[in-house]
């Protein structure tokens, strides 16, 4: 991070670096933190508190900000914390986190521990079959997309809307759509079976 930090600091202020910690502190207080006891023990989150621990957990709040360096624009206060910018970025984190949760679903189902994938967890709360919980877990992702796309097309209703906000929404989706492409299309071996999950040293394998 000391590397990051200095290779960032000619293109970020202080600003920029005050959101990029706040990053790290959400992903591991409200990510990491929330997510360790279902690991350690039987019990399974229900859908939203599962939705809210991943908006966190999957860290792109941390791995979103430094789209701003690389499009030359840092967004500044009173723009990045506005509610509808900061409900784009939340948007952003939970569609990225069940496009994660699908492309690990057949590696996941292989770990008996696993209670952290949406499909999984649909699953267990509403006992219904792996076919149902796709379909609801897709039914989930597509609301959160359309929000998104409707909440996007508004924002030239902002005062604050300028080309530099339109041209970060514009990268901030594109890190969605990328990110599924590598995972569905990318030769990663993290999403080809159990054998390449690492086992924890806590929790059951």
């Amino acid at each position: 991070m000391a590397l990051s930090r200095d290779e960032f600091r000619p293109y970020a202020d202080d600003y920029w670096f005050e959101r990029w910690a706040k990053g790290f502190y959400r992903y591991i207080t409200y990510g990491v933190m929330e997510e360790t006891p279902y690991k350690h023990s039987d019990r399974y989150p229900t859908v939203d508190n599962l939705l809210m621990i991943r908006e966190y957990s999957i860290s792109m709040y941390t791995f979103g900000e430094p789209v701003e360096l690389s499009i030359g624009y840092i967004v500044p206060r009173h723009i990045s914390e506005h509610p509808v910018i900061e409900r784009l970025k939340a948007l952003m984190c939970r569609i990225i986190a069940i496009q994660n949760d699908l492309a690990s679903l057949r590696k996941e189902l292989d770990i008996e521990s696993e209670k952290l994938n949406i499909v999984i967890v649909l699953q267990h709360e509403h006992n219904i079959s792996l076919e149902e919980a796709c379909k609801e877990t897709m039914r989930i992702h597509d609301d959160y997309v359309n929000e998104l796309e409707r909440l996007h097309k508004g924002l030239s209703h902002f005062s604050f809307y300028d080309e530099n906000v339109e041209k970060f929404i514009y990268h901030m989706k594109l890190m969605i759509s990328g990110l599924g492409v590598w995972s569905y299309k990318g030769h990663s071996v993290r999403y080809a079976g159990s054998k390449n999950f690492p086992v924890p040293e806590y929790g059951k394998n």
